[in-house]
C-alpha cells in the first residue's frame, strides 16, 4: 500500500480522534497534518507486519500531547509576563535615565 492511499484510508479517522480529544476542529485539522508528515518522514522504519492504522494513532497521540505540552508551557509563559508587567505597574517604576524597560523585568521577576 502507498502512501497516498494509507492518508485516504485514515486521514477522516485520525482527525476524528483528535478532535475527539482536543474538542477543536481546527486544532484537529493541524494535528492531523502533522501526523501524516510524521508517518511520511518515517514510513520506512514502520514494521509492516503491524497494523498501521494503530500505527498512526500511536503518532496522533503522542502528537497531540507534544502540541498541548508546547500550549501550556506557552500559557504559563504568559501569565508570567502579565504578572510581572501588572507589578511593574503597580509599584509605578520612575526609571532612571537610560534604563531600559527589559532591565527592570529582568531584575524585578527574578525572586518571582
Amino acid at each position: 500500500m502507498d502512501f497516498e492511499e494509507i492518508y485516504y484510508l485514515y486521514f477522516r479517522e485520525v482527525f476524528l480522534y483528535i478532535g475527539s480529544l482536543s474538542g477543536d476542529e481546527i486544532f484537529a485539522e493541524e494535528i492531523a497534518q502533522e501526523v501524516f508528515f510524521k508517518a511520511l518522514k518515517s514510513i520506512n522504519s514502520f514494521d509492516g507486519s503491524k497494523d498501521i492504522r494503530a500505527w498512526l494513532f500511536t503518532i496522533a497521540k503522542n502528537t497531540h500531547e507534544c502540541f498541548i505540552s508546547k500550549v501550556v508551557k506557552r500559557r504559563i509563559k504568559l501569565q508570567l509576563i502579565s504578572s510581572t508587567i501588572s507589578k511593574c505597574e503597580k509599584m509605578q517604576f520612575k526609571f532612571a535615565k537610560g534604563t531600559s524597560f527589559i532591565f527592570v523585568l529582568t531584575k524585578y521577576t527574578k525572586g518571582s
